[in-house]
């Protein structure tokens, strides 16, 4: 497994380097409300760090009554994830298992009558091998596979599921008619047999828009199936708004700048239906979402740093279905956007992150304030509202301390006594977890205060003189956060278990700290943000908190590409674990699926800005290079090949 063996090798290397000790005498915690119960927990294992359990997606029923959530964990059999799909009963808190192979990447739909749910599986149509079971990155069986492609009907009064299959490529969405009884699927079919690689240009792929409808016969389902209409688009997303007797979706385009983007369109239900193209802006549309009265959709994007005087922090947007108006949520705000859900009352509630915090949020009209409700600290990842009163807010949370769990509140006014309603985590409760702070520090660049996340070894908390693993993020636009949420890249809880002091750096560029903040490495990303991390280590260095003999660096994708700048710079680590890193960035340019990275964060082309594509590149530096280095990158990874 590669994220098993990323983790397993930087714990070797550098427990080998540092001489660390793999056990650690456990000591009681500062904290005296837990200092008692911190005495008895055991050590986390590798095996148990990683048998963790993330919730992808939650929808509540419309008649309020269930809600229904997706899971992801690691698969016993096979190097890959499996996906569930569970239904819980609000009123009995009863849980059902519908499925355990899911699609991830097509969220389940609900029936406007509540009575049905729709989802994409794959256990209708693959060999359950290790080389075609869907991955983190949603790999797919091989196109030669016997067994055709479809979605699933569950029935909640019948608890029977029927499959219907539509042919040979996966759905890609799935929605319902106003009415529940017929059933609107896309599916993306490749042109001329080609195999694609790197960016996908429009011409590549169409979409075929088939009607589903149900019928019900003796307490079984019967269908017939139509399909509708070819789209010459590529469609990822589609939803139905039915007071307009239209479609809303979003496809996948091709600027001409050669970056792939998405963009809105809307399809009129008529004798002789239109295609109207809503956006223009270049930028990354997705996640739509009908309001309650039917009237807006909301989505989310993902603004070009580089237009006008904005930095990309992820904004949500209205669409007016009737007038095709579009206007952004609330006030002008520095939050990044986690998730969001429409409140069935009107407006919307969001998860916006600030510095190291995801809170609750909500606005209640399209051009209102944003209003923060109190919550715990921590991290509120994804979020569902109902009407029903004994649970009108269902949310995923999780902390440093707290493993991520769905909780439900009677109101947003009881976030703090919401009520756990999964256990799927329980053994992270049950094990003695590292403690961790907000570290501030200056950076050398210009002064600015930066800050990160310290993670102190069980029983060490604010002790002196600590071995120190610097773990960078990648991104850059993202940030270290306060959560548990194992992945590659996000091993901090098992490093501070193994005895290191972890220090994750938010760095100029991180999300969450504001439009100056984010777009404050243009121009020289690498060296920005590298002198904000090498001041951090600095000051923790200076405070005694960390021993400068006992250093080590690491991250995946930018923090790889990071992690090999920051050895050129200096000579002090003992070892370093470059993930996924770059190299050579003028390379990379050409190579990438995803070149507007450097059209936004090196402002222009290699050929345009030679000089700084030299001087943010590693390569021109090897010979400085003393660090004993683990290289690891993907065979397949089309971003950072």
């Amino acid at each position: 497994m590669f994220v098993f063996s990323i983790v397993v090798y930087f714990t070797i290397i550098i427990n080998a380097l540092l001489c660390i000790p793999i056990e650690q005498d456990s000591m009681p915690s500062i904290d005296e409300s837990i200092a008692s119960a911190s005495e008895t927990k055991q050590k986390l294992t590798l095996d148990e760090f990683f048998d963790y359990t993330t919730f992808l997606h939650m929808s509540f029923s419309p008649n309020g009554q269930y809600l229904l959530y997706t899971t992801q964990r690691p698969s016993p059999i096979t190097e890959y994830h499996a996906y569930g799909l569970w239904l819980y009963n609000i009123q009995t808190m009863e849980t059902t298992h519908i499925t355990k192979y899911l699609e991830p990447n097509v969220n389940p739909q609900w029936s406007p009558s509540s009575n049905f749910i729709t989802y994409v599986s794959y256990d209708k149509y693959v060999s359950h091998t290790a080389n075609n079971l869907p991955g983190a990155f949603g790999s797919r069986a091989n196109s030669s596979d016997q067994f055709k492609h479809g979605f699933s009907v569950y029935s909640i009064e019948l608890r029977i599921i029927i499959f219907i299959p539509l042919g040979y490529s996966i759905p890609t969405s799935v929605t319902w008619s106003q009415n529940a009884s017929t059933i609107y699927v896309l599916q993306n079919i490749e042109l001329n047999g080609a195999k694609l690689k790197g960016e996908l240009k429009q011409s590549d792929k169409e979409s075929k828009l088939y009607s589903v409808r149900l019928s019900g016969t003796n307490g079984g389902i019967t269908y017939t199936t139509n399909l509708l209409q070819t789209i010459p688009l590529h469609i990822r997303e589609l939803l139905l708004v039915p007071s307009e007797n239209k479609f809303i979706f979003i496809s996948k385009e091709l600027t001409n700048k050669n970056v792939e983007t998405n963009e809105i369109y809307s399809l009129d239900l008529k004798d002789n239906p239109i295609i109207s193209r809503l956006t223009h802006d270049e930028d990354d549309d997705r996640k739509l979402q009908l309001s309650s009265d039917g009237k807006t959709v909301f989505f989310t994007i993902n603004i070009d740093m580089n237009d006008d005087d904005d930095v990309v922090i992820q904004e949500l947007y209205a669409l007016d279905v009737k007038n095709g108006t579009m206007r952004r949520v609330g006030k002008k705000s520095e939050l990044h956007i986690i998730d969001y859900t429409a409140k069935v009352d009107g407006g919307v509630y969001i998860l916006g992150q600030w510095r190291t915090q995801i809170q609750v949020y909500s606005v209640q009209s399209i051009d209102g304030e944003w209003v923060r409700h109190d919550g715990i600290p921590g991290s509120y990842t994804s979020v569902a509202s109902s009407s029903n009163p004994n649970c009108a807010l269902a949310f995923v949370y999780s902390s440093s301390q707290r493993p991520m769990e769905i909780y439900c509140a009677q109101d947003v006014k009881n976030l703090v006594s919401a009520r756990q309603i999964t256990n799927e985590n329980k053994l992270f409760t049950e094990r003695h977890l590292p403690e961790t702070i907000v570290y501030n520090w200056t950076s050398k660049n210009d002064g600015k205060t930066i800050e990160g996340i310290l993670h102190y070894p069980p029983g060490q908390f604010q002790s002196k003189n600590l071995p120190l693993l610097i773990l960078i993020h990648g991104g850059p636009l993202d940030a270290s956060v306060d959560k548990i949420e194992p992945f590659q890249s996000h091993w901090a809880l098992f490093a501070a278990t193994e005895g290191w002091l972890v220090f994750e750096p938010n760095y100029r560029g991180s999300s969450g700290y504001g439009y100056d903040f984010t777009g404050g490495m243009i121009g020289r990303p690498h060296h920005v943000a590298g002198t904000d991390i090498l001041s951090g280590m600095d000051q923790l260095i200076a405070d005694g908190i960390v021993d400068p003999s006992r250093l080590a660096v690491g991250g995946c994708s930018f923090g790889g590409s990071l992690t090999n700048w920051l050895i050129t710079q200096r000579n002090d680590f003992k070892a370093a674990l470059s993930c996924s890193g770059i190299v050579d960035q003028a390379t990379d340019w050409g190579y990438t699926d995803g070149p507007t990275f450097y059209s936004t964060y090196f402002n222009g082309t290699p050929w345009e800005l030679a000089s700084t594509y030299q001087n943010e590149s590693p390569l021109y530096q090897l010979n400085k290079i003393r660090t004993p280095t683990h290289i690891s990158t993907g065979a397949l990874d089309k971003r950072v090949p």
